[in-house]
């Protein structure tokens, strides 16, 4: 809890000084410590107030990557509703503000669920190379090697599951 209260005093002082770069980092460091705890509620309420600093202060792409990582602890947890609207709503935000970034983030959430939701193989490759093609073209390399290794990872279960078929 001490860890908490320290990030929230940091999150205050950022904000006495108007410091955007240390108030995006707060936030940063506050939802990464709630999808640490696996807590959704709490993670909620701290997305959805990151997402919308980010939209105010012009940093969309930081709004999209909180966004996908509050729809993989919903998907982790097994909250199919709730992370497939979420999903839904990121695409349309995506859609409509044109952006690449948001439009990869939501293909790889969509590949995701496939994966956990409906263990269909195939379409959440299909997505992830999607999403993959999108974050290389525009740049996103860093975001690209996570979709990768979610790639490798979905083709290694693949194998595995059907070398045990195989037994």
């Amino acid at each position: 809890l001490g860890d908490v209260y320290k990030r929230q005093e940091y999150m205050s002082l950022a904000r006495q000084q108007n410091d955007t770069v240390n108030i995006d980092n707060a936030y940063s460091q506050i939802a990464s410590h709630y999808y640490r705890l696996r807590n959704t509620d709490s993670l909620k309420v701290v997305a959805y107030e990151y997402m919308d600093w980010c939209l105010k202060c012009g940093h969309v792409n930081n709004r999209y990557t909180q966004w996908r990582q509050y729809i993989q602890l919903l998907t982790e947890k097994g909250l199919q509703d709730e992370a497939m609207r979420e999903t839904e709503l990121l695409q349309k935000d995506a859609d409509a503000a044109k952006s690449a970034f948001g439009m990869a983030c939501g293909e790889m959430c969509i590949g995701y669920n496939h994966r956990m939701f409906s263990n269909n193989v195939k379409l959440c490759l299909e997505y992830y190379s999607s999403a993959l093609k999108h974050f290389v073209e525009a740049g996103f390399y860093e975001d690209a090697y996570v979709v990768s290794l979610n790639i490798i990872q979905t083709n290694l279960c693949l194998l595995y599951t059907s070398d045990a078929a195989d037994d």
